[in-house]
């Protein structure tokens, strides 16, 4: 027996992005009334936020190894291409629950004495886009325009966060002795910006596998699988 799940892109999105509003005004209420729920903090570690940032970004890797898995069936020249991006995003989710990134920090002192790299993990972080971004131009160039458009703007908005915004609060940091109520604010926009352009490049990855891929067949077996597994199933 045939067993179908269907999965409403839009009710997906609209979910995650009601999430992200709801975290953003309990983050800036909270600031507001002197750092209480911080539980909530969407700046903060170990807690509600960061699990979310994590599982989404978690969940973006699944999606793009699941392309990367149909795309391999259909001897895609894309493949490598769609199976490294399954792993930076995974690496994301990784770091985003350990702060891996924060160890690079440590670069600073051999930077130039500039305040936009108070953070010293934001140059690799630049690199490490500008590279990436130019090896992906041909895969970006063979996807809907659509879809282009989709993961341009995801790409634009949470590197503009996780980069653009973390180096002007190091600016800001950089003249000020202590991370004050500002500060604050600027760190909770930009974990904000930072799961707005994951949640616009979720809907994106699954309004491609809507246009390009449906309907998927996943089969799961001991034993041999067989080269139609969907039209050997009663």
């Amino acid at each position: 027996m045939k067993s179908l799940v269907y999965i409403s892109l839009r009710r997906v999105s609209a979910a995650l992005a009601l999430i992200v509003v709801g975290l953003t005004l309990i983050s800036i209420i909270g600031l507001l009334a002197g750092g209480r729920f911080l539980i909530f903090n969407v700046n903060g570690e170990r807690n509600i936020p960061a699990w979310f940032s994590t599982s989404m970004l978690l969940f973006c890797s699944a999606l793009l190894a699941l392309i990367a898995c149909v795309k391999k069936a259909r001897s895609d020249r894309h493949i490598l291409l769609w199976q490294l991006l399954a792993l930076a995003f995974l690496f994301l989710s990784v770091d985003e629950a350990a702060s891996l990134h924060e160890r690079l920090n440590k670069l600073g002192s051999i930077l130039p004495d500039n305040p936009v790299l108070y953070f010293g993990w934001v140059v690799p972080a630049l690199v490490f886009v500008v590279i990436y971004g130019v090896l992906n131009l041909r895969l970006l160039a063979d996807l809907p325009v659509r879809i282009r458009i989709l993961f341009l703007v995801a790409g634009g908005i949470y590197v503009g966060g996780a980069i653009g915004v973390e180096m002007i609060g190091g600016y800001y940091l950089s003249f000020h002795e202590r991370k004050d109520l500002t500060y604050s604010i600027i760190t909770v926009f930009e974990e904000i910006i930072e799961m707005t352009g994951i949640v616009v490049f979720i809907y994106a990855l699954m309004t491609y596998i809507n246009q390009d891929m449906n309907p998927i067949g996943i089969y799961f077996s001991g034993k041999t699988i067989p080269t139609n597994p969907l039209e050997q199933q009663p």
